[in-house]
């Protein structure tokens, strides 16, 4: 009989070279699995329109992405569009303890200090995107909006990622990192981001508009 103790002792005997074999081998399963259960999500999502156009830039750039939202916002959903689409570095999380932070139907309980704590615990990622579920009407309207298809579009025609920012880019990096004290790190994050974001638009340079949205991608300090 297999137990987990046997398991875990054949692991404890395997090399490194084995081990990172078997992890290459177990996220390829993960994938193909992920693939074959969400096959058509791409024409099931309703609303959620800003969350495409995140998913959108992390798959055309390749970055990671965290989604954020109260339970049943469509987080996973999201994830699955992602793995569509090539992309396996997704993460996921609850708002808060309450789970209604951010919410506009919902009225959050918690207290700054709870919020602050449990924010350390997110999981980190080169985009950030704040989830909230479709209203009552999106639903009843049936909005599902852009498609698999469309998203794979705007991808495929992406330009070449341009190395320059003009001079307005510039100027608003320079506001946001004295406005919201942004580290370097952060910094480096939002440039890589906002670039892809100029590819996607096929611009030969990245512009204040790129950036701005680049901006708003940061994962909260």
């Amino acid at each position: 009989m297999i137990t987990s103790k046997n398991i875990l002792n054949e692991l404890f005997h395997l090399s490194d070279g084995d081990l990172a074999d078997l992890s290459t081998r177990v996220k390829h399963e993960a994938h193909r699995r992920t693939l074959a259960a969400t096959e058509h999500v791409g024409s099931e999502i309703i609303g959620l329109e800003m969350a495409k156009r995140v998913v959108t830039v992390a798959v055309g750039g390749g970055h990671s992405v965290v989604f954020v939202g109260r339970e049943g916002s469509g987080k996973t959903m999201l994830r699955a569009l992602a793995a569509q689409l090539g992309l396996t570095e997704t993460f996921e999380a609850r708002p808060c303890l309450c789970g209604n932070h951010g919410d506009p139907h919902r009225r959050c309980r918690c207290t700054e200090r709870q919020l602050v704590s449990h924010q350390r615990h997110w999981p980190r990622a080169e985009i950030f995107c704040e989830v909230v579920a479709p209203s009552e009407r999106e639903f009843r309207a049936n909005l599902r909006g852009t498609s698999l298809d469309e998203i794979r579009a705007v991808i495929d025609r992406k330009g070449a990622v341009p190395g320059s920012f003009d001079a307005a880019a510039d100027s608003l990096l320079s506001y946001a990192i004295r406005e919201f004290g942004l580290r370097l790190p952060v910094v480096d994050t939002i440039r890589r981001v906002a670039r892809t974001v100029a590819a996607l638009d096929r611009s030969d340079v990245v512009t204040s508009s790129h950036l701005n949205e680049a901006i708003n991608y940061r994962m909260p300090d």
